[in-house]
C-alpha cells in the first residue's frame, strides 16, 4: 500500500449555513458593484452644488437603490453559479449543455419525418453523423427545413421537453462529444469558483477571504460532501457556513500505515492478509465564547447586504422551516486525502 497524505481539521465555531450557489452569486455581484456603490454613497454624503440632488435622498432610499442594483447584477452572476454547480453535482441533463440555437437545429435533426430526405425515412440519422459540422452541412443542403431556426428563437416548452426526454433516454449523448466536453468544462469552472478538493487557493472564494472579513467580520467555511437523493442516488454537494473568525480546535496530520506494512519503504509486504488499521486523534476541547450582541449582528447585516436567505439544508425537519434561525455552535470537520 502506497503512502497517502491524510489530514483532518476539526473546529467548533458559531456558524450559520448558507446556500453555496446563492451565496457565491450574490457575493460576486456585490464585489462587482463595489465601485458603483462606493460612488453612490460618497455622492449622497458629500455631493455639493445645486445639481447634486442625490444629497437630498434619505438613506433608506439609497439602500433601496443599492438593493435594486444588487438584484440586477445577480441576474448576471447567478446563471454561471447555477450551471456550473449542476455539472459538478451531476444534477445536470444532456439538454442543459445546449443553447437555444443548438436545441432548435438538433430537434429538427433527431425526430423522424423532419429530415426524411437525408435518412431515407429510417428515422433519426446515424449516431456517427451527429456532429455540429455534419448538422451544419444538413442545414446548408436543406435550408427550407431550417428556415425558422434562428439564434433569436426558441423551442416551445413542449418541444423542449420532448428533446430533453429523447436525449435523456435514447443514447444521443454518445453522439454529442462537443457538448459533453462542455460538461467537463463547466465542472472545472465550478472548482475555479470554489476551489478544488484539498486545494482551495486561487479560487474566487479564496480571493474574497479578506473582503468578507473586513466587510462583515465573518469567514466562509466550505467543504465538499455527498448526499443521497431518492430519485438520482448519491450526488455531490457542498457545505457552506458563515462563521466567526477563530483559531482551530485541533489539527491532525498523519500518514496511513498498516500494521503489517514494511516500515522501510512504506509498502505492504504482501505476507498474509492485511490487518485492520486504526488512526486516532485527540485534542483539548476549547469552547468559543458566546458571541456578544455586536458579534451576533454580523450575520443579519451580511445577509441583508447581500440579499440572502439562510439555507434550510441544515434545519431539522421537525422544526418549522419558517422559524427565525440564527447562528449556532457548530462542530466543523474536514478530512482530506491527497492521492
Amino acid at each position: 500500500m502506497d503512502r497517502n497524505s491524510q489530514r483532518m481539521e476539526a473546529s467548533l465555531a458559531w456558524a450559520l449555513p448558507v446556500d453555496v450557489v446563492e451565496f457565491g452569486a450574490h457575493l460576486e455581484a456585490y464585489v462587482n458593484l463595489q465601485p458603483t456603490l462606493s460612488m453612490l454613497r460618497l455622492c449622497n454624503r458629500l455631493g455639493q452644488g445645486p445639481d447634486a440632488a442625490i444629497t437630498r435622498l434619505p438613506i433608506e432610499l439609497v439602500d433601496q437603490i443599492e438593493a435594486s442594483l444588487l438584484h440586477d447584477e445577480c441576474q448576471k452572476t447567478r446563471p454561471v453559479w447555477h450551471t456550473t454547480y449542476e455539472c459538478y453535482s451531476l444534477e445536470c441533463e444532456p439538454i442543459d449543455h445546449l443553447d437555444s440555437y443548438e436545441r432548435q437545429w438538433l430537434y429538427h435533426v433527431i425526430f423522424p419525418g423532419q429530415l426524411a430526405d437525408l435518412v431515407g425515412n429510417k428515422g433519426k440519422p446515424p449516431l456517427a453523423q451527429m456532429s455540429r459540422a455534419a448538422i451544419q452541412i444538413y442545414m446548408t443542403a436543406f435550408p427550407h427545413r431550417f428556415a425558422h431556426v434562428s439564434p433569436f428563437a426558441e423551442l416551445t416548452a413542449a418541444e423542449d421537453e420532448r428533446l430533453a426526454e429523447e436525449l435523456r433516454h435514447n443514447g444521443w449523448v454518445e453522439a454529442m462529444p462537443d457538448w459533453w466536453d462542455r460538461h467537463d468544462q463547466w465542472k472545472e469552472a465550478w472548482y475555479e469558483l470554489t476551489g478544488h478538493p484539498t486545494a482551495h487557493g486561487g479560487s474566487f472564494f479564496a480571493k474574497q477571504k479578506d473582503f468578507l472579513s473586513s466587510t462583515f467580520g465573518l469567514q466562509l467555511w466550505v467543504s465538499y460532501d455527498r448526499k443521497r437523493n431518492a430519485d438520482q442516488g448519491v450526488q455531490r454537494t457542498m457545505l457552506a457556513y458563515l462563521i466567526l473568525p477563530q483559531s482551530k480546535l485541533g489539527l491532525a496530520e498523519w500518514t496511513a500505515r498498516r500494521i503489517d506494512e514494511d516500515q522501510e519503504n512504506d509498502q505492504y509486504t504482501g505476507v498474509g492478509w492485511p490487518e485492520p488499521t486504526e488512526v486516532g486523534f485527540a485534542a483539548p476541547l476549547v469552547l468559543p465564547a458566546t458571541p456578544s450582541e455586536q458579534s451576533l449582528s454580523r450575520w443579519p447585516h451580511a445577509l441583508k447586504t447581500l440579499g440572502l436567505q439562510t439555507s434550510d439544508a441544515e434545519i431539522d425537519e421537525e422544526h418549522d422551516a419558517a422559524e427565525d434561525t440564527g447562528p449556532t455552535l457548530t462542530f466543523l470537520v474536514k478530512y482530506t486525502e491527497d492521492v
